[in-house]
Formats: C-alpha cells, sequence, structure tokens
C-alpha cells in the first residue's frame, strides 16, 4: 500500500512504542521496504537512544519486509547485543517467519509468531 506524492512513493507504514516492565514494544503496520525502512530504523534508533536493553518488535500488522527491513533489525540486533541487551520480534505473520529463518535470523535474536496474551490488549 503506497502513496504517491510528487513522483516519490511514501511508505505507509505507522509505528507505536509502549515502555513496560523494563522493554520497549515497538508495534508496527505495514510493509516495511525501502521506501519506508528509513522511518522504522529512525524509530529504532530513538528507542535505543533512550537507554533501553530490551527492544520487542511486534510485527503482527506487517505482512511483507525487504532486505532493506532486514538490514534495520540486524542492526538494531548487532547495536543491542554490543550494549549487554536484547532484541525479541514477536507476532509474526508465517510468511515472515519463513523469511527470517531463511536469512538465519532464527539463529540471532527470539522470534515468536504468536503475539503473547498479556500485549494483545495494547497491540490490536
Amino acid at each position: 500500500m503506497r502513496n504517491v506524492e510528487k513522483g516519490r512513493a511514501m511508505s505507509l507504514l505507522r509505528l507505536r512504542s509502549l515502555h513496560a516492565c523494563e522493554k520497549t514494544i515497538v508495534s508496527t503496520r505495514g510493509d516495511i521496504d525501502l521506501a519506508s525502512a528509513p522511518l522504522f530504523e529512525e524509530h529504532l534508533n530513538k528507542e535505543l537512544g533512550r537507554g533501553e536493553t530490551t527492544l520487542v518488535v511486534n510485527l503482527a500488522h506487517t505482512c511483507y519486509i525487504d532486505s532493506s527491513g532486514l538490514a534495520v533489525l540486524l542492526r538494531a540486533h548487532k547495536y543491542l547485543q554490543n550494549s549487554g541487551g536484547r532484541l525479541a520480534v514477536i507476532g509474526c505473520q508465517p510468511t515472515l517467519t519463513r523469511v527470517f529463518n531463511m536469512v538465519g535470523f532464527n539463529n540471532l535474536f527470539q522470534i515468536q509468531e504468536r503475539l503473547p496474551s498479556r500485549l494483545r490488549r495494547y497491540h490490536n
């Protein structure tokens, strides 16, 4: 889903953060691709700049991620790993889980297809 303005594709990615229980949960809504990856990275970097050590990315409302989005997740993982923190991805669609497994992200950080029930009320 894209909106075109002045000949450029604009991202319709929506991001929201929740700070709870010593972790930050970033929920996405929309595709993470070349057009939206800079916004996604800026948002994650803002949260990391707050000194967060546990970052959870909720992809329950994201059906597509390309290599630029994967690179953003990898950079966030490396930053957190070097800071003694951790990254987790939750709420993945099965297609995203397959992509993460193919590129080996399942060996780097926790990936869950199901959104934990205690978080569902915050991220619908």
